[in-house]
């Protein structure tokens, strides 16, 4: 009867230890690299000085000129933005395929809440928050643009003006651009494929699929080559490194992609573009 019951045991406690590698498995999958430490900076960046937006009623179309790129003469060597929030696209770890789906909503959201000044503890939207903000960006979305689920950087700027009262710059993708907005306080969201990168994946932490996203940049190092990103596609992209080649690649490579892996529509048509944020 013993024997019996020890290998009963045996065999529950085997079940339980390959149940939970395989849970852990598949976390790690959307974890990506751990981060520790925010990056060191010679210059932490702060918004512009404006007055607070006001969310608007209607939708705002964006502006067509692009808004002046601020150049500090000479540009910090390095920058980070204080206060970007940081949430990852499903805060309680279930990418479903709404979840799956809101990187554009992600994005607005941390963006929109920096410009508003809204501060949460180790700079980290709470899950709850961030759910719910999502989501009622990414129902307006499904709204306004039916059967459309990778949006455009226009698209976005209109996420942005119509919960944020954001104004809007869509202009060419540059990196002494992108530094005199980091400089400036102005975070800079860039559109790429995931697997675009000149060695395939920009983080091998993402799925099998080529998929469009979008990453909102919150720093830089130009002696290191790098920028840093707040990017929502895996739970630890706060402040995530990458070289700015990875990325300029990623972005070149949406431009020649009609549809990504998922069999939805890229709007390659944009080009090689960034979209720029300021308070309206």
């Amino acid at each position: 009867m013993l024997r019996g019951l020890s290998a009963g045991l045996l065999v529950i406690t085997v079940v339980a230890l390959v149940g939970a590698f395989a849970i852990g498995f598949r976390d790690y999958l959307r974890r990506g690299p751990v981060t520790t430490a925010p990056p060191r900076v010679a210059h932490l960046a702060t918004p512009p000085p404006a007055a607070p937006p006001t969310p608007a009623l209607t939708t705002p179309t964006p502006t067509a000129a692009p808004t002046p790129v601020p150049t500090p003469t000479p540009l910090p060597p390095s920058v980070l933005i204080a206060n970007v929030p940081y949430t990852v696209q499903a805060p309680n770890g279930q990418w479903d395929a709404a979840h799956q789906e809101y990187c554009e909503a992600a994005a607005v959201t941390m963006v929109g809440l920096y410009y508003q000044g809204v501060t949460f503890p180790g700079n980290v939207i709470p899950a709850a928050t961030a759910n719910a903000d999502m989501a009622q960006v990414a129902g307006w979305e499904r709204q306004t643009w039916p059967n459309q689920l990778n949006l455009s950087l226009q698209q976005i700027a209109q996420d942005g003006a119509h919960f944020y009262g954001l104004t809007a710059s869509v202009v060419p993708l540059d990196l002494n651009a992108i530094q005199g907005y980091l400089a400036n306080g102005q975070p800079v969201i860039i559109p790429v494929m995931t697997h675009g990168g000149p060695a395939g994946m920009i983080n091998p932490n993402y799925g099998s699929d080529n998929v469009y996203h979008v990453i909102v940049l919150v720093g830089y190092n130009a002696a290191q080559g790098v920028v840093y990103t707040n990017d929502a596609g895996i739970s630890q992209g706060h402040d995530l490194a990458y070289q700015w080649t990875t990325l300029q690649t990623a972005v070149q490579s949406m431009t020649n992609t009609p549809v990504d892996q998922s069999g939805a529509a890229v709007p390659s048509a944009q080009g090689m573009s960034m979209l720029v944020f300021a308070r309206g």
